[in-house]
Formats: structure tokens, C-alpha cells, sequence
């Protein structure tokens, strides 16, 4: 296991994405869909 919590890994990876080599509106759709969305809230404040 990570020494992040899962937030702030799904975090990362959307940075990640957005930083890519894509165009921009395929980055930005890969940040939300591979990542952001998954990150439930209460989920992150219990961790």
C-alpha cells in the first residue's frame, strides 16, 4: 500500500494526465474518467 491515501493517489494521476501528451481535451477527459471520478468523498475524509 501506498503512503497516500487513495485521494491523494487518484490526485496524482490526474496531474499526471493533464500533463500528458495529448491534445487537451483528451487529457482532461483522461484526468476525470481514469481518476478523479472515483474518489468518493467520505472515502478521503475518513483517511
Amino acid at each position: 500500500m501506498s503512503q497516500y491515501g487513495y485521494g491523494w493517489e487518484k490526485l496524482h494521476l490526474a496531474v499526471h494526465s493533464l500533463a500528458g501528451a495529448a491534445d487537451q481535451k483528451k487529457r482532461l477527459e483522461n484526468a476525470v474518467v481514469f481518476s478523479i471520478i472515483h474518489v468518493e468523498l467520505l472515502n478521503c475524509i475518513n483517511n
